[in-house]
């Protein structure tokens, strides 16, 4: 059986914590590294949520920009539709009234 002496005691006591520091600043140095990246992710990630939240903001402009132009478009619309109603009425009337000259010649007419 073997005996240990108070130095080889001292000496594994002396390498086990060397050991445990190695470890810890190794587990330092991969948390700081990581702490790094995540830390450069979120700048990249709120920088992109930043622009696209501007372009909604864009788009919402540009959307009420045309809903604007629509309205208008859709009042010239319903003008021109009542003009051209109406030209399609007076028009109606006058080939009637020409056809019922024609077929009528004989027709009192209020002079």
């Amino acid at each position: 059986m073997a005996t240990f002496t108070e130095n080889d005691l001292k000496e594994l006591k002396d390498f086990i914590v060397g050991q445990f520091k190695e470890v810890n600043d190794k587990i330092d140095k991969s948390s700081e590294q990581l702490n790094g990246k995540i830390d450069r992710l979120s700048e990249q990630l709120n920088s992109k949520i930043d622009k696209l939240s501007e372009e909604v903001n864009n788009l919402r402009v540009d959307i009420a920009n045309i809903k604007g132009e629509l309205t208008g478009v859709n009042k010239r619309l319903d003008n021109l539709e009542f003009t051209n109603r109406t030209i399609f009425v007076a028009i109606v009337t006058a080939l009637m009234a020409g056809l019922v000259k024609l077929f009528f010649p004989n027709l009192p007419t209020n002079p």
